[in-house]
């Protein structure tokens, strides 16, 4: 009974806390708390942000903050502040640097009935943004006469080209390319327009293909119901764990992503003659990166693989440790990865979420470790000669290659969601003259991203987050060209006629100009 209670209490609590959250972003900011947050905002952003004055002064950086707090003279919502504050910290230029807008909370039981109506409207299609226009890559929703590379005109009334003015000014790429905005918006316009809206249990398309314009609704799908088994086929305890087990490893293997039902990591022979590879990399993060490179890089060899299509396209970005790696197996000579990491000082990297997530068990080890940590990162860092600090790791050193690097050719398809670690690793392919590029040009900068241990600042008042990049990661080949992409040696254009024939403009390309080397 006493369990009961307690249960009962905390779940009363949680309700209670929700309640008032939403409640709290619901009400007008007065202008001194808004200008209290802006203060906060701009005092972590000049002790933690490693090298803010990258692509902007801080003189100038200062004049568009204090121009900002001028204008904060009547009371505004926190979605209204967070439409007006985010463009401001989007001058510094860092993709991984974002102000993360408050977000209206469910409790519990309105998760579990939400769960239970089934996928959204917006999750039941795939959108790319291309040449200013909108268009549909993927139909999984219950509509099938919605074909591939539909343009989506409006979305509820709301003109796509209103949509893209008021989100792109939201988030922002490394340096002064467009390619990352442009290439995100397919994938990002739906989260701000829930969090602008609510969310949607329909939503009203205004789409046109060929020459046609209609409407279509989308609602919400109901989850189908689990066919009864007509037949059940018995399973021992022991094969049950065997399987698991297997499922287990499979996922750590390719790097299993639950959100998209997708792995992070995919090798095969593309071609009739065996002289052909693909790696495709979704993302360098999740699971148990070293076996699937190591025994992909002996398949090579054993192979006698001649070409290896290293698929970086949408690619967010990952472990450094894990681009690292991947890079001892494409080096054909001696080389340092990364130039020595700079920070915004000697504790600054104490602000990283040490404690954040896990359970009770993991919180309690973390607690137990926290000085070793506290200590390990303290003596990690040291001021240079030029008076900046700088922190040292394995990436920094100089390594060889592995006795199964690949000594073939190396093609690395990119695109505009081509960021951050997959950046790293194609400076350093690029500048080497290791790898042929197809493609647009990358997100990420050439030269670099702030990113590392990216922490959350709490602005109070507003309940906005500010998501800091701690250190300034820089591959050892740089570009003169600052604030811009990895340009492709073949620059491909993609077209609304190849999405509908559902082409991959980039892989033909590359299998076109392997077949022309022969």
């Amino acid at each position: 009974m006493k369990r009961i209670l307690f249960a009962a209490a905390v779940l009363l609590a949680s309700c209670g806390s929700t309640q008032q959250y939403n409640a709290k972003i619901s009400t007008d900011i007065q202008p001194n708390e808004l200008k209290a947050d802006v203060k906060k905002a701009y005092r972590n952003l000049k002790k933690y942000q490693a090298d803010l004055d990258w692509y902007i002064s801080e003189s100038d950086f200062k004049f568009k903050i204090d121009s900002f707090t001028n204008t904060l003279s009547k009371p505004m919502k926190p979605y209204e502040f967070y439409t007006q504050l985010a463009p401001v910290v989007n001058s510094i230029r860092q993709g991984h640097l974002s102000v993360v807008p408050p977000r209206k909370r469910l409790s519990k039981v309105e998760t579990k009935i939400l769960n239970s109506k089934g996928k959204g409207p917006f999750s039941q299609l795939e959108f790319q943004w291309l040449d200013g226009k909108l268009f549909i890559t993927k139909n999984a929703s219950k509509d099938s006469t919605i074909a591939i590379g539909t343009r989506v005109l409006a979305i509820n009334k709301e003109s796509v080209a209103d949509l893209y003015a008021k989100y792109s000014r939201l988030y922002t790429s490394d340096g002064y390319n467009r390619t990352f905005i442009d290439e995100r918006f397919g994938n990002l316009f739906s989260t701000y327009y829930t969090v602008e809206h609510g969310l949607q249990d329909s939503v009203t398309y205004t789409l046109s293909f060929r020459d046609s314009v209609f409407q279509k609704v989308l609602i919400r799908e109901a989850k189908a119901a689990k066919e009864e088994k007509t037949t059940e086929t018995k399973i021992s305890k022991k094969e049950r764990k065997k399987e698991l087990k297997e499922k287990h490893r499979k996922n750590r293997y390719y790097g299993y992503n639950p959100v998209t039902e997708t792995y992070n990591r995919s090798f095969s022979i593309v071609t009739t003659d065996s002289t052909t590879a693909v790696m495709k990399i979704r993302g360098f993060s999740i699971g148990k990166y070293e076996d699937f490179y190591k025994d992909a890089f002996i398949a090579l060899k054993q192979k006698k693989i001649k070409n290896l299509i290293i698929d970086l396209r949408d690619n967010p970005g990952g472990r450094l440790s894990e681009i690292g790696y991947l890079y001892s197996y494409l080096s054909k000579e001696p080389y340092v990865f990364c130039d020595r990491t700079e920070v915004a000082g000697k504790t600054s990297l104490f602000k990283a979420d040490y404690f954040k997530g896990g359970n009770l068990l993991q919180k309690t080890l973390a607690l137990i470790g926290a000085p070793f940590y506290y200590t390990y990162n303290f003596f990690k860092v040291r001021k240079g000669s030029d008076g900046k600090y700088y922190y040292r790791g394995p990436e920094h050193k100089k390594r060889k290659p592995r006795a199964t690097a690949f000594d073939g050719t190396v093609y690395v398809l990119i695109n505009g969601g081509s960021f951050s670690a997959s950046c790293i690793i194609s400076s350093n392919l690029k500048g080497s003259k290791r790898a042929v590029f197809i493609g647009q040009e990358t997100g990420g900068a050439y030269n670099g991203t702030v990113a590392g241990r990216m922490p959350l600042v709490r602005l109070k008042n507003s309940e906005i987050n500010l998501r800091l990049g701690l250190m300034k990661i820089v591959p050892t080949y740089k570009t003169a060209e600052e604030g811009r992409g990895i340009f492709p040696d073949y620059e491909t254009k993609i077209t609304e006629e190849d999405l509908i024939a559902k082409r991959d403009v980039e892989m033909e390309k590359a299998l076109e100009l392997i077949k022309l080397n022969r």
